[in-house]
């Protein structure tokens, strides 16, 4: 979960914490009690938090995203990565969907997911190292670590559509969706023209290394 949500977890003392708002009305997920219980918003899907969730020995139970704080640029943050007991199981459900429209010699399929496998998705794409991906500095985006391809609708099916929320915001113009049990997202809808926006995370499993990376990062 924490590499397709893209986490950036600090880990508080109880008397470094306080919930200013909306403690009533965050959603939670937990996998059988395996990895702790997150916190998310249940309008945008932002993950807030996490209980009991990776902790090491003198840690707080506490984890918080650093991506959800203001004033923070995560493209700016030191961290290191915690390797997951769970890592090898962390594989998105299979796609059982209609698949693609799209046909072309150079085309491969891609499958993925939510974490839960509520939402599936299959993307049919030239090889990834002649895609390109893309990361802004949005404030959304920021928050959910967005990482996104842009094929052409096509080239997209998505199974599970019963299972999508979706949160506009501003203009809405971009309809950020994502899973309603547990708060992934997934893809963003454009809505005048004839494109999707796919987060690479959710198409892809973490196995995957993003290339042809470009984005806004300062």
């Amino acid at each position: 979960m924490c590499s397709k949500k893209g986490y950036l977890w600090i880990f508080p003392e109880k008397s470094q914490f306080r919930i200013t708002s909306g403690q009533q009305v965050m959603a939670s997920y937990a996998e059988n009690g395996r990895s702790g219980e997150h916190f998310f918003c249940p309008s945008c899907g932002t993950g807030i938090m996490a209980k009991d969730h990776m902790i090491q020995e003198g840690e707080s139970n506490i984890a918080v995203n650093a991506r959800a704080l203001f004033g923070v640029n995560p493209f700016t943050l030191e961290f290191k990565v915690r390797d997951s007991p769970y890592d090898s199981e962390s594989v998105s459900a299979p796609f059982h969907g209609q698949l693609p429209k799209a046909s072309g010699d150079n085309l491969k399929l891609y499958t993925g997911g939510c974490y839960c496998g509520a939402v599936t998705i299959a993307v049919k794409l030239n090889p990834l190292s002649d895609v390109e991906i893309k990361e802004d500095n949005c404030s959304i985006c920021q928050r959910n670590a967005n990482i996104c391809i842009y094929p052409h609708r096509d080239n997209v099916s998505i199974h599970g559509a019963e299972n999508i929320s979706e949160y506009l915001f501003q203009r809405q113009f971009n309809g950020h969706c994502f899973c309603r049990w547990h708060w992934m997202a997934f893809q963003l809808g454009v809505s005048d023209v004839e494109a999707l926006l796919i987060l690479f995370k959710g198409v892809l499993t973490p196995t995957h290394t993003p290339v042809h990376l470009v984005g806004n990062s300062s």
